[in-house]
């Protein structure tokens, strides 16, 4: 029919069979006005039960076995994840077949699942870590309908019948997924399953692919701090640089190491030197778009903010300007490289890998610790420099309310 499955068996978890189908489309096929919908379609449907059976039959059917299945869908694919044991490896194939074409109808479970989560938005206002998370969306990117905000009013943008259609749309025809299986399994004993249950699959020869959205964030220099009742007062920050990078292999990995390294030199300045706060988070990618993030965010005292901010100036200026510390870069590759010696061993990584080679013929496995090794200081130097030059920088803060 069309479909195409990778197996690949291990011995690295014992009765452990993962799963993932993948394919490219996901909510960026979508019109702008549903993409709320489409990106709580999985998590509601997957609520609605498979066939049969509501959700609630589904739970008692399984009880007692050890297999899992769950759908989603991100900007630019859509996937159905599972898991199982060998015992338990066809039911997760049943499970699989339900899955895809026309989903099952329950109005009830989306009522359920409108008025609980509407529930929970309702007191959104009073949990400050909240109002901080939908406060960088929103100064980020203002008004980009595929980065929708959680406001008030967001569960009644979603509608049941779109939850059905977007499911439909993105899951309806099979052929256009591959699916992956890795785990404690012979090709033999797997396989009269797969060619039972995923070889039944009704498919077409349509083939999809996403549509490019801007997923830029706002450029220049951005200042938005804003006070907020807290019962545990304190403040956090989060700054943001961005700009245009190629999302090659080699870029993305300098990006990796300079992350470490900012975490690295951010426990020593920030928390053991000033004991300005108990940890400062660094993340860093470049996207599908050739957009690159670097994010450092920490919580503190008001009284320390300043001080903590300059640091984290000081530190990326001070890369341009005397270059990394050779012992600091040295232990950051050997980490690097040890912690992928240890990644080797485990299922999940080898899903992540395939996955990311079947969507974008991207290999990510490909001379790993060569291109660790071949991450020189004048590279994480130059991007720095281009990090800072481009001086596109975001800052987000969040402090208490003065007390009157």
């Amino acid at each position: 029919n069309g479909i195409r499955v990778l197996l690949k068996p291990t011995d690295y978890s014992d009765d452990e069979i993962i799963m993932s189908a993948v394919s490219l489309g996901g909510y960026s096929l979508c019109a702008p006005e549903d993409i709320i919908t489409a990106v709580e379609a999985t998590g509601i449907v997957d609520t609605y039960g498979l066939g049969d059976f509501s959700d609630t039959q589904l739970k008692k059917i399984l009880a007692g076995k050890s297999v899992s299945l769950s759908s989603s869908l991100d900007i630019y694919s859509e996937a159905m994840n599972g898991s199982s044991t060998k015992d338990d490896f066809e039911t997760l194939m049943q499970m699989t077949y339900l899955s895809f074409g026309r989903p099952r109808e329950d109005a009830d479970a989306f009522k359920v699942y409108y008025d609980l989560v509407s529930n929970v938005l309702k007191n959104r206002r009073n949990n400050p870590d909240q109002v901080y998370g939908d406060t960088i969306v929103a100064t980020l990117r203002p008004n980009n309908a595929y980065v929708p905000r959680i406001t008030p009013d967001y569960m009644d943008k979603i509608s049941y019948e779109k939850t059905l259609s977007i499911y439909a749309e993105r899951f309806a025809n099979p052929a256009d997924f591959t699916f992956i299986f890795i785990g404690d399994f012979t090709i033999d004993s797997i396989k009269p399953h797969i060619l039972t249950y995923i070889g039944g699959l009704k498919t077409t020869k349509e083939k999809e692919t996403y549509i490019k959205r801007d997923l830029s964030v706002q450029k220049g220099k951005i200042d938005n701090m804003f006070s907020w009742n807290m019962k545990t007062p304190k403040l956090s920050s989060y700054t943001h640089f961005s700009g245009v990078r190629e999302n090659t292999l080699e870029n993305s990995m300098q990006m990796s190491l300079l992350v470490e390294l900012l975490r690295m030199r951010y426990l020593d300045t920030i928390r053991e030197d000033e004991g300005g706060s108990y940890g400062v988070s660094v993340s860093g990618s470049i996207n599908r778009n050739n957009d690159y993030s670097l994010v450092i965010s920490f919580d503190t005292d008001v009284a320390k903010y300043d001080k903590l901010y300059a640091i984290v100036l000081r530190e990326l200026e001070n890369i341009v300007k005397n270059g990394c510390d050779e012992e600091d870069f040295m232990k950051v590759k050997e980490n690097k490289i040890k912690t992928h010696k240890e990644s080797l061993k485990r299922n999940g990584y080898w899903r992540n890998v395939l996955t990311s080679k079947v969507l974008y013929n991207r290999d990510t496995e490909a001379n790993y610790e060569s291109r660790v090794n071949a991450v020189t200081e004048d590279d994480i130097k130059a991007l720095v420099n281009q990090i800072l030059t481009d001086g596109n920088i975001i800052n987000v803060v969040m402090k208490p309310e003065d007390k009157q």
